[in-house]
């Protein structure tokens, strides 16, 4: 495959975007890693071309969080497929948010790395007007995207 897949990586803990932007620089990616999601929006605000294919964002976190993330990104029509990693239990309400609002999974910390490629294809191979309209349920199994 000639181009990199584009994936922003939305973590405030330094050692594990570090951690995720590795393992994903290591098969293939362009990695574009973020502290917060506000720094994620105002740089798909200001470069509206640097779009990702895919972005990774932890879900708790500081002022902004990923469900919230999601929200705002739809909510601008842009229909990038979010795969949320947590350390909170699925009954949370945080967690029933991110669903609600369109995350094309929600993997749970601490999760291996084979998890989180798989999480990434199907999130890929997500029709787009699915991930506009926020469709959890309806994850395609890997197809389009032969990266890794």
């Amino acid at each position: 495959m000639n181009n990199k897949i584009r994936v922003f990586v939305v973590d405030d803990e330094a050692p594990v975007r570090q951690g995720i932007g590795d393992f994903l620089e290591k098969r293939g990616c362009e990695v574009v890693p973020f502290a917060t999601n506000a720094d994620c929006l105002r740089e798909l605000e200001t470069r509206p071309a640097s779009l990702p294919q895919c972005i990774v964002a932890d879900l708790r976190m500081p002022f902004i969080n990923g469900a919230d993330l999601i929200a705002r990104l739809r909510g601008r029509g842009q229909a990038v497929p979010v795969v949320i990693i947590t350390g909170l239990f699925p009954e949370d309400t945080l967690v029933t948010r991110a669903h609600a609002a369109g995350a094309a999974t929600v993997l749970h910390k601490p999760f291996e790395p084979h998890q989180l490629e798989d999480a990434i294809r199907r999130a890929l191979d997500m029709p787009r007007e699915t991930v506009a309209v926020g469709g959890t349920a309806v994850l395609a199994e890997v197809g389009a995207y032969n990266w890794w």
